[in-house]
């Protein structure tokens, strides 16, 4: 008897430790912010979900739509500056939860200290409740207004000055005890002034740990020693600037990046080595620049905004971080290519192309890399890559590389819990499903979802991959639901979609197959019709599967004609689009390595 394929859902929160941070030249402490799921003691509880994909078989065994598996964000315990470490407390479904980093302290001007640890040198674990993300460190800005002056002849080799901001660049790494962490340059003493600033390496796989790369903005030249140093925590901050004044509405960054490495800004007063609230830090959710960075967005924990908003303080600091991800070291390789006061990314200096992103997610150790995600771009377009090992993460692991829109994976092992689960459903989509880190894991921003069907034009896609042979599908999932969503789904709220390419012996979709086929942009498809079933809320939510009735590597075409024969079976025109993926469903990992998802497009119009 063949099996079907559907997703079950899944809960993750995982703890975040503090951070700390090495010597850095200049200046240096940082804000690591905690992982997308912790929770501690003082927390909250773990809110967000995520969905997998799974299977429910011709005999009733029903589990979700092959989706997406996206931890929650659970509650977080303080690790800001100058409190005491709470151990942390457990999340639904997760490993138990430590205090997040604390917020890094401010290096001095003239030569400088790095800040104190634990986080971001300078931040100490805070005693309960909040959970900021240890930013740390000074900085310069790269472009100010009004261009960028000469140098007076007596600047400090790594001094760079642009517009009224000037100082010392400098990098620094966290002091977490057996920490790996690496950056290269740790200086810029020898490279001409004026950037790209890039820095490459590798953080240590512990959300105590962070790299950084930071500009001052006053400091004086004179007595300046911008080389690479140890931290001095006891060493006075660079002095600060009023950057609120100027009427701009935030800091337009140009940047590329090579790795999906996540990456963040933190602006920081002179008080911001002792002083966790005066230390602000905003996510950029962007693979490459120009981006704003508002100064409404700017938090004291900006991992989930729960924190203090920056409110015009004086900052004596510029730092890019690059956070710790457990149990794996997380590869970074980008540059700062200027950044400016503006009211639009159009602002942000004029930079050179990012190239292919490239790199890793996934692998054996912790929980989070079974539901690792990345976004990448192509076209344009935003995308989300997800690792995704649901069915059984306790007992497999699976690792995928990623260049841009296409990944392939290098590594899995073993197979589902049984019953027709998969144990993974590695995919690439387009939507905002899960913990969306507040856009970190979304495309939001330029996939024109939700949308209601009946206004949709076209959904021009394709999706090519290599091979086909294996106990796995190559499908589409697609979700609906009958309003926008106004709060954080994991599931199809209302209704599924599934166009499967490749159908595997052993499995077949939910429901039963219609008595005739239908001819859909060229080529038949037994088209099958059931419901979600289990026990959710959406146990009635139809299911439409097309499944082709010879296997295609590879198709480009318009997805809506699909979702209109789909609203002869259960898809009502009135709901809306909210999510495509493109994947495989995987009940056995043994033979998949270099199973490999070519490429995957989705443009809704």
């Amino acid at each position: 008897m063949r099996v079907s394929s559907r997703v079950r859902l899944k809960t993750l929160v995982v703890g975040v430790p503090l951070v700390a941070l090495a010597a850095v030249s200049c200046a240096g402490s940082e804000s690591e912010g905690p992982p997308r799921d912790s929770t501690t003691t003082g927390g909250s509880p773990g809110t967000g979900t995520g969905t997998t994909g799974g299977t429910t078989s011709t005999g009733g065994t029903v589990t979700g739509t092959g989706g997406t598996t996206i931890p929650g964000n659970g509650g977080t315990g303080n690790t800001g500056t100058g409190g005491v470490e709470i151990p942390g407390g457990s999340g639904s479904g997760g490993a138990g939860g430590a205090p997040t980093p604390g917020n890094g302290g401010a290096p001095p001007a003239n030569g400088g200290m790095a800040g104190m640890p634990p986080v971001g040198n300078g931040g100490t674990a805070g005693i309960g409740g909040s959970d900021p993300t240890g930013t740390g460190g000074d900085s310069a800005g790269m472009t100010g207004s009004g261009g960028t002056p000469p140098s007076t002849g007596n600047d400090p080799p790594g001094y760079w000055r642009s517009g009224d901001w000037h100082g010392c660049v400098w990098t620094g790494i966290d002091t977490v005890e057996g920490s790996t962490t690496k950056i290269t340059p740790q200086d810029f003493t020898s490279q001409p002034a004026g950037g790209p600033y890039c820095v490459s390496g590798t953080v240590h796989g512990d959300y105590k740990s962070v790299s950084l790369l930071g500009f001052n903005l006053a400091e004086p030249p004179e007595g300046a020693d911008c080389s690479y140093k140890p931290v001095d925590i006891n060493a006075p901050g660079p002095p600060a600037v009023n950057i609120a004044s100027s009427g701009a509405a935030g800091i337009a960054v140009n940047f590329a990046k090579k790795t999906g490495a996540t990456l963040r800004i933190q602006i920081q007063g002179p008080n911001g080595a002792k002083d966790e609230n005066d230390r602000w830090c905003y996510t950029i959710t962007d693979p490459s620049g120009p981006i704003l960075a508002k100064f409404s967005d700017f938090n004291t924990k900006c991992w989930d905004g729960t924190g203090n908003d920056y409110a015009g303080e004086p900052i004596s600091a510029i730092v890019f971080t690059v956070p710790g991800v457990m149990g794996t070291q997380e590869q970074f390789d980008y540059c700062v290519q200027g950044f400016a006061l503006g009211n639009s990314p159009d602002d942000a200096p004029e930079g050179g192309s990012s190239g292919p992103l490239t790199g890793r997610i996934g692998g054996p150790g912790s929980r989070d890399l079974d539901f690792q995600r990345v976004k990448v771009k192509a076209g344009g377009k935003s995308y989300i890559i997800q690792n995704n090992n649901w069915g059984n993460p306790d007992g497999t692991d699976q690792t995928i590389e990623y260049r841009d829109n296409s990944f392939t994976i290098v590594q899995a092992t073993g197979a589902g819990p049984g019953a027709g689960v998969p144990a993974s459903f590695p995919s690439i989509y387009i939507g905002a499903n899960g913990d969306t880190q507040g856009g970190l894991f979304s495309t939001s921003s330029d996939d024109n979802l939700p949308k209601q069907i009946s206004t949709i034009q076209s959904i021009q896609t394709k999706f090519k991959y290599n091979r086909a042979g294996g106990n796995y599908n190559a499908a589409y999932d697609v979700w609906f639901s009958a309003s926008p969503p106004n709060a954080p789904y994991e599931d199809a709220i209302s209704g599924f979609v599934m166009v499967w390419l490749y159908d595997p012996p052993q499995n077949q979709p939910i429901g039963s197959p219609l008595p005739e086929q239908a001819n859909i942009a060229g080529r038949n498809w037994q088209v099958w019709v059931g419901q979600r079933g289990g026990s959710r809320a959406n146990a009635n939510a139809p299911v439409v599967s097309y499944v082709a009735t010879q296997t295609l590597m590879e198709m480009q075409f318009d997805l809506l004609d699909f979702i209109k024969d789909a609203t002869k079976h259960g898809i009502q025109p009135s709901w809306y689009l909210t999510d495509v993926f493109a994947g495989f469903e995987i009940w056995d990992g043994n033979g998949t390595q270099g199973l490999a998802v070519e490429e995957f497009t989705a443009v809704v119009q």
